[in-house]
């Protein structure tokens, strides 16, 4: 099952609900936060709405794919 299909049907998340999401450490996901990496928006605490994680996990697995097809290039 793929990670999108794992999202709970809400509408924001914590860095913390993301990270477990995601299968990163909480240090990463604020770090991508603010690097703005990740669009989220901070209320006196951080929160990422359901659509912006939908267009991150998208984005970095589209860029997987582009890396790999990069070094079977290489290769």
């Amino acid at each position: 099952m793929s990670t999108t299909d794992e999202l709970p049907n809400r509408w924001l998340f914590t860095p913390e609900e993301v990270a477990e999401l995601l299968r990163v450490t909480r240090r990463t996901v604020y770090t991508w936060l603010r690097t703005e990496r990740l669009p989220g928006t901070n209320y006196g605490r951080w929160v990422v709405q359901r659509a912006d994680l939908l267009a991150f996990i998208e984005g970095t697995a589209a860029k997987a794919v582009q890396r790999r097809k990069r070094r079977g290039r290489r290769q």
